[in-house]
């Protein structure tokens, strides 16, 4: 069931539903400006950074335009948004790896889903400088960001304002939220130091 949220009498989440929509027209990642310029900011540091990223979206095609001759990695579980992302992408520097559920969802075979999905850069024998985790099992994602990350390098998590993820907090020595006057609480959230 929908819920019918009074948009005036609650201003910010007026807001930030035109802020949504906006940026899904125009193709930026469904972020707050504040978010996507802290994570531009982040990737101005680094020389040609090698880059990963878990579920693709409009941020595989806004952020591999500020790393230079670095390159961006996507994982995405979803077909049809993988084809759709895919078309859209122009950057030479970016590409997408799809990693599909099973097609018969057995018990073992979700686990295995989920561990394919979120263990595939633990095959892939690189480091990587900068890690965004906007996708499923973000608390898993973050555990293997931990074992793949570069010494000074960046992990950042999306929408973790509600709580559901703050438990991918503990595979990191250092937690730098960022926060919105506006809402109180950080959607975008920097991990740095893995333990």
């Amino acid at each position: 069931m929908l819920r019918y949220v009074n948009y005036l009498k609650y201003p910010r989440r007026l807001a930030r539903l035109l802020l949504l929509t906006f940026t899904k027209y125009l193709r930026l990642p469904q972020m707050h400006p504040e978010e996507r310029n802290r994570i531009v900011d982040e990737l101005l540091t680094y020389d040609n950074p090698i880059c990963l990223e878990w579920g693709c979206g409009y941020s595989t095609l806004y952020f591999p335009s500020f790393i230079g001759k670095g390159t961006w990695t996507a994982i995405e579980d979803n077909k049809t948004w993988f084809d759709r992302i895919n078309r859209l992408i122009k950057a030479k520097n970016a590409k997408l790896i799809l990693v599909p559920p099973p097609a018969i969802d057995s018990s073992n075979g979700a686990s295995k889903f989920v561990n394919e999905y979120c263990s595939w850069p633990l095959n892939q024998g690189v480091k990587y400088d900068f890690i965004l985790i906007d996708a499923l099992f973000r608390v898993k994602c973050a555990e293997v960001a931990s074992r793949v990350l570069k010494e000074g390098g960046s992990v950042f998590i999306h929408d973790t304002c509600d709580g559901l993820y703050h438990d991918a907090f503990e595979y990191f020595n250092q937690i730098i939220p960022l926060y919105d006057a506006g809402f109180k609480c950080s959607y975008l959230t920097q991990l740095r130091d893995p333990k």
